[in-house]
């Protein structure tokens, strides 16, 4: 799938977060979003997914064989995480797996306790998440982001929380995705995005 924003801006009462964006984001292509604080890495990424609707331009979506997705139709091919983004903690992680299941594909059609091995997490497959430390949730959230069957898979700060083996093992994970769809990573970190083909630095305006 290519996304294609032509003139996009994002305004907030009276600030401009995102002025006059144009780019197409390939399908297969791997793309870093990065710039100083507050310049709209994290804002961008909810523009491409439609979580948030943008104020003026033309976001559009097509299909390798270059037929058009609705924007209300596009969240199925897509997957994301992000610091921010919210758990249902009182699950279990085979509950929340399960759950995840029961309205999205995985890839490999995995069980839960096979995820669970590929988190790293298996130890702690039966425990609530809200007796997860920070590192293990962001675990949660990065793995379902990439273990999901995807066109587009966005990680905002994917490695917040995580310490240096919990980075080898994104860098593995989101190793294996790659030339398998697209993949939007807003980050300052270098070591989150060295992979990237591209790279999009965003100013503050």
């Amino acid at each position: 799938m290519d996304i294609i924003f032509d003139n996009v801006s994002k305004r907030f009462i009276k600030e401009w977060i995102i002025k006059d964006f144009s780019f197409v984001f390939r399908q297969n292509q791997s793309i870093a979003v990065t710039g100083a604080n507050g310049s709209g890495k994290s804002t961008l990424l909810k523009l491409i997914t439609g979580i948030m609707p943008h104020t003026n331009g033309i976001i559009s979506y097509r299909t390798a064989s270059n037929e058009s997705i609705s924007s209300e139709a596009v969240f199925r091919h897509m997957s994301f995480c992000s610091p921010y983004q919210e758990l249902i903690e009182e699950f279990t992680l085979a509950e929340l797996i399960r759950f995840h299941k029961s309205f999205r594909t995985i890839e490999g059609n995995y069980k839960a306790k096979d995820l669970a091995d590929l988190w790293q997490l298996s130890h702690a497959i039966h425990k609530p998440l809200h007796f997860y430390s920070s590192g293990m949730k962001q675990r949660v959230k990065v793995g379902l982001a990439i273990s999901t069957q995807s066109d587009v898979t966005l990680l905002d700060e994917p490695t917040s929380n995580l310490d240096e083996k919990g980075i080898a093992w994104y860098m593995e994970l989101v190793g294996q995705a790659l030339d398998k769809r697209t993949i939007i990573i807003a980050s300052n970190i270098k070591e989150e995005y060295t992979f990237c083909q591209e790279r999009i630095i965003l100013k503050v305006n």
